[in-house]
């Protein structure tokens, strides 16, 4: 079973442009349904254990995520690919402005 993010939130803290600052994921598994919503910590602690394949998906692109951490600080962030769409800031930021996210 493989999760995709579907949308993101930034924390309250009003840095931008910044996968640390990621706050909560809404993720799905397609073929099941299921559903539900991480914090970052969550999100982090699910893909450090390697038990499913998480990813981001934007039309034909899909960009698979891994958990990073740096001085104590946990974060999860997409693997670069150069394609705006289907990353997790692009999620955030459009759910910053209202913009839907499916």
């Amino acid at each position: 079973m493989a999760r995709r993010i579907r949308d993101a939130e930034f924390d309250q803290s009003g840095i931008r442009h910044d996968h640390r600052h990621l706050a909560r994921f809404w993720w799905v598994d397609d073929p099941t349904g299921m559903h539900g919503v991480w914090s970052r910590t969550q999100a982090y602690h699910y893909l450090s254990a390697g038990t499913d394949p998480v990813y981001v998906r934007s039309g034909h692109n899909t960009a698979f995520v891994k958990p990073c951490r740096r001085d104590g600080t946990e974060w999860v962030q997409t693997n670069p690919d150069g394609i705006l769409p289907n990353n997790l800031l692009t999620l955030a930021e459009r759910h910053a402005h209202g913009l839907p996210n499916r």
